[in-house]
């Protein structure tokens, strides 16, 4: 081989090395610790933007964020219901529509009521004979021409005949019918339901010629002038929620936000592991509150001191939140109790003292421990 020749050779073996790529350092078992994190390695942890920091105090717990809906008290909910059944005759509102306080929105018939109507006249008019027996026994035992034996059988008539007329009254007016009104004019052939207050029909469930039974409900009416907010407020958190405490809140997409008050806190835990909290809307959006709506508020509480770290610090193994103490050349896994995050920072309940990995901490997780 002549010298031109081994000269073009080594040019290029060297035009061939320097077109493959530089090896890249694989990762071994001895890359992590028992714990399944990275070992410290200041160039790599640079070239990544990995950073580390000192834990700062930072002030939590000015507003506690929340979801809710707004609900209509037991109290502002009305169901107009038949009593003993009964086959509609009349249905006038339509869901949504708003109804006046008294006005007529069904009216049932049926034989059932009749015969309570009945049962009522009769032991009126048996009433109305042994009271007049009663007081001629009171006015004979008066003129000593009547006998005690005499005057207690009238009494006792009496008496019996009260009572079952009290009852029959007392049993067509919870029908809903007035017994006044039926004394004055007679037996009346159909029931009338009226709204109780004035509000918005939520639901309609009948219609005309359909046969209803007892405590079918027909119509549901709700007043919207006493709306809640239902506030969901986890167990962690319920401690921070005190009656009397004010919220600020917004409805569905909106941003702008109204003013509330906590009335009530709920002592028993729902089974989706939340506390149901009652709150009074103070102010209200221009155009209503409706129930169903969805919203958030912000529980407005006393700021408290705690030791945070960036929200970048926190790495999960298993379910539990854990940050990155750096010892030496090592990383700690240290499990935390997370109180509180705000603009971007992460409040602990308990920190030890120390340096720790404040961004990109999950990278430095083995693959099968990372979440």
């Amino acid at each position: 081989m002549n010298r031109f020749s081994l000269l073009t050779l080594l040019a290029g073996a060297t035009f061939l090395g320097s077109c493959q790529p530089p090896a890249q350092p694989e990762s071994t078992p001895e890359s992590f610790n028992a714990s399944g994190i990275r070992l410290w390695n200041d160039s790599a942890m640079a070239a990544n933007g990995v950073e580390v920091a000192k834990p700062t105090q930072v002030s939590f717990g000015s507003g506690l964020e929340v979801n809710g809906r707004v609900e209509v008290p037991p109290q502002s909910r009305a169901s107009l219901t038949a009593p003993l059944g009964g086959f509609i005759r009349f249905i006038g509102p339509y869901e949504g529509e708003f109804v006046q306080k008294g006005q007529l929105l069904v009216q049932l018939d049926d034989p059932s009521y009749l015969d309570k109507q009945r049962e009522f006249l009769e032991a009126q008019a048996i009433y109305g004979a042994a009271e007049q027996g009663y007081e001629r026994a009171v006015s004979l035992q008066k003129q000593e021409a009547s006998s005690a034996r005499e005057f207690q059988a009238a009494q006792s008539t009496y008496l019996n005949a009260r009572a079952r007329r009290d009852a029959a009254k007392e049993a067509v007016r919870q029908l809903g019918f007035n017994p006044e009104r039926i004394l004055s004019h007679g037996i009346q052939k159909q029931l009338d339901l009226r709204a109780p207050f004035s509000g918005y029909v939520k639901h309609v469930d009948g219609n005309l010629g359909k046969y209803v039974p007892a405590a079918h409900e027909i119509v549901t009416l709700e007043d919207p002038n006493h709306m809640h907010l239902e506030l969901a407020v986890f167990q962690k958190d319920i401690s921070l929620v005190k009656k009397g405490q004010t919220f600020v809140y917004t409805v569905g997409e909106g941003e702008k936000t109204y003013r509330g008050t906590v009335q009530e806190v709920g002592q028993a835990q729902t089974e989706e592991g939340f506390y149901r909290v009652h709150g009074h809307p103070e102010e209200i959006p221009s155009d209503g509150l409706r129930s169903g709506q969805f919203l958030r508020a912000t529980l407005l509480n006393q700021p408290v001191q705690r030791w945070s770290l960036p929200e970048g610090a926190l790495v999960y193994l298993g379910s539990q939140s854990h940050v990155l103490q750096k010892k030496g050349n090592e990383l700690i896994p240290v499990a935390v109790e997370v109180v509180g995050k705000e603009k971007g920072r992460v409040g602990f309940a308990d920190l030890p003292s120390g340096t720790y990995v404040v961004k990109g901490a999950h990278l430095l997780l083995e693959p099968d421990e990372a979440e």
